[in-house]
């Protein structure tokens, strides 16, 4: 059964809204992570050095599936005789590419949380909002 255009539709839309949502987010990891008292204390190198190579990993695997997945998904979106069980496969990798991109921005506010300076958290902070910018939904 070939997609409506109005299911379409509400799909972007949807994600779009979730996308807007999960921006604001990031952005209110940044404001909590400088708002919420902590006390100072030295943040052990190891530490640090394992969530950035968890940031490093997700964010390949964010590439990955933007480049891979996600295409390969929207080409088959643009078919005619497609159906909507690709346009809910579509629809679930953007989603799970928002968590991802999401989740490394996390990383930097757990990290702040735990101690590390707004320097130390901010390549994380920054490398969340870039790949999520990165992953604007388009229509396919």
């Amino acid at each position: 059964m070939p997609i409506s255009e109005a299911l379409m539709e509400a799909r972007l839309k949807h994600l779009r809204i979730v996308h807007v949502a999960l921006l604001v987010s990031l952005g209110l990891y940044v404001y909590m992570g400088e708002w919420i008292q902590k006390e100072p204390k030295t943040l052990d190198p190891m530490i640090l050095k394992a969530m950035a190579g968890l940031a490093l990993a997700t964010g390949a695997v964010v590439l990955f599936l933007r480049l891979r997945l996600l295409s390969a998904a929207a080409e088959q979106l643009r078919l005619p005789s497609t159906d909507a069980s690709a346009l809910n496969r579509w629809h679930m990798l953007q989603i799970v590419n928002f968590a991802l991109c999401e989740s490394i921005g996390l990383y930097g506010f757990v990290l702040r949380f735990m101690g590390a300076s707004l320097s130390q958290a901010a390549g994380f902070y920054a490398g969340g909002i870039f790949l999520m910018l990165l992953s604007t939904p388009r229509r396919p």
